[in-house]
């Protein structure tokens, strides 16, 4: 990324643009603002106290208390950022392709927004897409500055998770799990404890079909395992080496690249002073057949119009739950400078 590009200036507009879209004009510190969505005790006495949800239904939060989802998604600054030569050369290195390639089929970059008293996320795999036959890319940036704190980014990776993807694949059925073939959520169903005797089961039992080395007496293997192997023959490591949580190093203006095959989670956030900001980048290789089709045609008018809905699926954008509130408080001059800048990037952005 460039080093004339002012990280922490960006991540403040997004704050500054999220709260005034859901809270409208408020006589109160923006860092203070995003505490609201977070710690509820502060919006008592508050009226419209359940303003930091849609249509005041507690269900649906503006901002996801652990993930720091929200729906913003126009914004040129973001879209900038995506455009340049080092970007799209750490997506060109990944993929082994030409830039001419690589699009952003997915939709436009996305924003994580983390105050003081937001949760640990689940634990997630970035999939984007129905077969993970291929791997896929996804961007992870920190805008917000939080240098002098331990793992400043808050971000923490499954260790070994990568080596054993494809057999867990299988154990657990992810794709039943991920039915919108987007984000993977390893949530309850799936326990680390529980999945590394499995896969310790299995390393055993593939060491003693492949390698001939005796199982130990100490060591029991499951039926389920056994026909597992023999069904599959997914190969693992000869070596067991457990899954587990071990930190990422994350600063401010570095984008790191996840594959659709890596786990990680953004951890709880305790900086009272100022919310974490990240911004998400899924980036594919756009084969021939996305040129003209319904989806790309939904994503050009979507950019266009400024409406990120439900475009996926097309036929169905109700805007609920995507960028509705963001889209009320734009002006029209806003969607069409990004209209204008994507049209300029048209590879980039799939359109």
């Amino acid at each position: 990324m460039s080093t004339q590009t002012n990280y922490t200036e960006i991540a403040n507009a997004i704050k500054a643009k999220f709260v005034g879209m859901v809270l409208g004009k408020q006589n109160m510190d923006v860092e203070e603002q995003l505490k609201l969505f977070t710690h509820p005790e502060m919006r008592k006495g508050r009226p419209g106290q359940r303003s930091v949800h849609k249509d005041g239904v507690k269900r649906c939060p503006h901002l996801n208390h652990f993930t720091g989802a929200n729906g913003m998604v126009v914004n040129l600054d973001l879209l900038q950022m995506v455009a340049t030569e080092p970007t799209i050369k750490l997506f060109t290195n990944a993929y082994k392709c030409k830039p001419e390639e690589l699009g952003m089929s997915y939709g436009p970059p996305t924003v994580l927004i983390k105050p003081d008293g937001s949760g640990a996320s689940t634990a997630f795999v970035y999939r984007f897409g129905e077969s993970n036959e291929n791997l896929r890319y996804t961007g992870l940036m920190l805008l917000s500055n939080h240098g002098g704190q331990a793992n400043p980014g808050g971000v923490q990776k499954i260790a070994n998770f990568e080596a054993y993807y494809d057999v867990l694949s299988v154990i657990y059925d992810f794709p039943r799990h991920c039915t919108d073939g987007s984000i993977l959520y390893l949530e309850k169903w799936f326990a680390m404890d529980n999945a590394n005797k499995l896969l310790e089961e299995y390393t055993a039992y593939q060491n003693y079909k492949v390698h001939g080395i005796p199982i130990s007496l100490a060591r029991e293997v499951s039926d389920e395992i056994e026909k597992l192997f023999e069904m599959y023959k997914i190969q693992v490591p000869q070596v067991f080496k457990p899954m587990e949580w071990v930190d990422f190093e994350l600063v401010q203006g570095q984008l790191a690249l996840f594959s659709s095959k890596e786990a990680l989670r953004t951890l709880a956030c305790k900086d009272k002073s100022c919310a974490r900001v990240y911004v998400q980048i899924p980036v594919q290789v756009v084969d021939e057949n996305w040129a003209k089709s319904e989806l790309q045609q939904e994503l050009e008018r979507s950019y266009k119009s400024g409406k990120f809905g439900d475009w996926l699926r097309p036929g169905k954008r109700s805007y609920i739950g995507e960028n509705k509130c963001e889209y009320n408080a734009l002006n029209q001059s806003d969607i069409a400078q990004v209209w204008s800048f994507v049209q300029l990037h048209k590879s980039i952005f799939a359109i």
